[in-house]
């Protein structure tokens, strides 16, 4: 399975949603969304300028928390599913 980065747009996150990026693991995904929210708070941009989730292959939203990776590097909860 893998699992995707996306930007909602609508209610339902698993189709009403610009797609970012793609990866294999979750792990990967919740990574991009740090890698992001590193960036944004370095230029520093407001904390709620952008919402990025991430999605399984059936738009299945997935928790944060299911991630062994810490996904609030920045302490910025807009950018990451709370689940």
């Amino acid at each position: 399975m893998r699992f995707r980065v996306v930007q909602p747009w609508g209610r339902d996150v698993g189709s009403q949603s610009t797609e970012i990026s793609r990866y294999d693991t979750v792990e990967a995904a919740f990574g991009y969304i740090d890698d992001v929210a590193i960036r944004l708070r370095a230029q520093r941009v407001a904390s709620d300028a952008i919402e990025l989730r991430v999605i399984d292959d059936n738009g299945v939203l997935i928790p944060a928390a299911t991630s062994a990776m810490s996904t609030s590097v920045c302490g910025w909860a807009s950018l990451v599913a709370s689940g």
